[in-house]
């Protein structure tokens, strides 16, 4: 029978909490921790990387540079975690899926600068952005500070729930298709709707 001492003991209890930290702990208490141990934020990536290099590839249609805004984000998130407060309807998920969306359009601006000249990108991320860049609506849509709140109340509840899905949740239009067991079409003209209800009751509350 081997025996440990109390220090080996003690190390091999860390070893056992740091492998099992991920098994039961939610992404907002992992990213706490994680602030306290950084060898903790591997389980937040581990949960994390797959999903969102599919989703910065969907936007981009660019693997490597997906791979940067994976990485970019992953930094962003560890950087600014001390910033994070969860409240009600804003998770860390749909926290750290709007600055994959910002670091993703920021990626696509310095390739269209770099490269001078038109970029493949995806419909969704480009109506995201506009034509001239983000409106007031949609930066104020991915703060989901206390204004939008209670805009966001005042919507009709498919249309709140679209935005909710696209702009805090990350979801793509595909995937709300498919949850929502409507037609893609029908998604853009829902979040098209829905953009414009929340301008409309945006300038109603200045």
């Amino acid at each position: 029978m081997l025996l440990l001492n109390n220090s080996e003991e003690d190390e091999v209890a860390l070893i056992q909490n740091t492998d099992d930290v991920g098994v039961l702990a939610t992404d907002e208490e992992l990213l706490e921790r994680a602030l306290v141990n950084p060898d903790v934020f591997t389980e937040i990536v581990n949960r994390y990387e797959a999903a969102f290099l599919r989703k910065a590839e969907y936007l981009l249609h660019d693997r490597c540079a997906a791979e940067d805004i994976v990485q970019e984000t992953f930094t962003k998130i560890y950087l600014h975690g001390r910033s994070f407060k969860k409240q009600e309807g804003a998770s860390f998920k749909s926290w750290a899926y709007r600055i994959l969306f910002t670091t993703a359009m920021s990626k696509y601006r310095r390739l269209k600068r770099d490269r001078n000249a038109t970029v493949a990108i995806d419909p969704e991320l480009a109506e995201l952005m506009g034509e001239n860049g983000e409106d007031v609506a949609v930066r104020l849509l991915k703060e989901n500070n206390d204004l939008v709140t209670r805009v966001m109340d005042k919507l009709p509840s498919p249309l709140a729930r679209v935005l909710d899905l696209v702009y805090f949740k990350g979801y793509s239009g595909e995937e709300i298709a498919e949850q929502e067991g409507i037609s893609h079409e029908a998604v853009r003209a829902r979040v098209h709707r829905a953009k414009k209800k929340f301008r409309e009751l945006l300038t109603e509350s200045e």
